[in-house]
């Protein structure tokens, strides 16, 4: 698969549309909900369980659940090759992030737009306001960028077979 990423003056060729942009972080969604909410549910099981090392494994689980969800998407997004840029949703949607200035997405980036701007801001810090304008800015961006995008420098392309 290739990336084309050139641009003119309106338009980026090949922008994901919101739809689909919207289907694969439904999908990363669930994967990171599911790595949070498991790590929860079987820590506390084991910390009700009792005992020095059910407790302790029971708080590691919930630590593990907790940071697989913070860094399923930065991780994800880093890799090497042709699968930069692309979480298990954005592969399932044929799309991928790329950066402004050409480079790979490294894990730092990754975490700017995928934690600092989306979870920690979006969520956090604004209670889930700032998410849903985030969620909803590409519907009325010319370049179909989120305010994440804008703020990591990245757009999101749709994949050419």
């Amino acid at each position: 698969m290739t990336v084309n990423v050139a641009v003119n003056a309106d338009r980026p060729a090949h922008t994901a549309d919101w739809g689909e942009r919207t289907g694969a972080a439904l999908v990363d969604l669930a994967i990171a909900g599911f790595l949070l909410v498991f790590g929860i549910v079987a820590g506390v099981i084991l910390v009700a369980v009792g005992g020095g090392w059910a407790i302790a494994g029971g708080v590691l689980l919930i630590v593990a659940g907790l940071l697989g969800a913070i860094l399923y998407a930065p991780l994800m997004m880093a890799r090497q090759g042709p699968a930069n840029g692309q979480t298990i949703g954005k592969r399932a949607a044929k799309l991928r992030v790329v950066r402004d200035n050409g480079l790979p997405i490294s894990f730092w980036l990754g975490m700017l737009r995928e934690f600092v701007v989306k979870q920690f801001f979006g969520i956090l810090v604004t209670g889930g306001l700032f998410w849903i304008v985030d969620a909803m800015w590409p519907l009325f961006d010319d370049h179909d960028r989120a305010v994440h995008d804008m703020v990591a420098e990245t757009r999101v392309v749709k994949l050419s077979e």
